[in-house]
């Protein structure tokens, strides 16, 4: 198996294991606040990083197997890599839309919805009559999409990184210091997140290169928890450093 493969291969592996965890530790926080909220952001990271859950089942297929993964079988790589995304947007748009445009939430997340059927009804043509409408498996692990491929995904992708800057900021300009510091981390996630999807997706970056993306990625993960789940260190360090006056209940 070429170089290239294993390190791409290995480090989606990497990626969605950490995702897979982060997201299950926020989903485990509803048993302790009994908040819906933690149910569906856990959710929402283990789906929205479906894109790459391809990419690493068809490694270890390689691993076990003549080497070629899901290449002979396309149609299963892009059921894989794109039919989760659009369930963990509306998943996403409900949480944010709670948050700073409860009023609009049914507009905001049935017009979703309307594109969300719209793209899904496409991956199932391409799936079941022309995969290559939807792209090309140029090895076990990476694939090159057709322009309307990569336009869901650019579209899904700004759609799931504006309410993050929208919610990081309502955060950080809280007085609340817990809050505030979950707000940076949010922004730093969402812009770790968009620039590690778009430098992910150039086909022409190299071989040594493909690490660093993964690292950015799996930096966005970690940054995510923070985000909404802040560890108990961290706590302890900021009620040392503020006031017993100024002290306000977590998020």
């Amino acid at each position: 198996m070429e170089s290239s493969i294993v390190i791409s291969g290995t480090f989606s592996l990497i990626f969605i294991i950490v995702s897979f965890i982060i997201g299950l530790k926020i989903i485990l926080g509803y048993k302790k606040r009994k908040e819906r909220t933690y149910l569906y952001i856990g959710f929402v990271w283990i789906l929205i990083s479906g894109s790459w859950y391809a990419s690493a089942i068809s490694f270890l297929i390689a691993l076990f197997t003549n080497g070629s993964g899901l290449q002979f079988h396309p149609e299963i790589y892009f059921l894989i890599g794109n039919s989760l995304v659009p369930v963990g947007q509306i998943l996403w748009l409900i949480v944010t839309t709670d948050f700073f445009a409860k009023e609009k939430q049914i507009l905001i997340v049935g017009t979703y919805c309307v594109f969300a059927v719209i793209e899904e009804s496409f991956l199932i043509y391409g799936i079941l009559v022309d995969p290559g409408a939807i792209g090309t498996l140029v090895s076990p692990v990476d694939v090159e999409y057709e322009a309307l491929t990569i336009l869901w995904a650019s579209i899904n992708l700004i759609i799931f990184i504006i309410p993050g800057f929208l919610l990081g900021e309502t955060l950080l300009s809280s007085d609340n210091k817990e809050h505030h510091l979950k707000g940076k981390y949010l922004i730093l996630a969402f812009i770790l997140f968009g620039l590690g999807s778009i430098l992910d997706a150039l086909s022409f970056i190299p071989v040594w290169f493909l690490p660093i993306t993964r690292i950015i990625l799996i930096s966005s993960s970690i940054c995510y928890y923070v985000g909404f789940i802040l560890p108990k260190w961290m706590r302890r360090f900021l009620k040392e450093v503020e006031t017993p006056s100024s002290r306000a209940s977590s998020f």
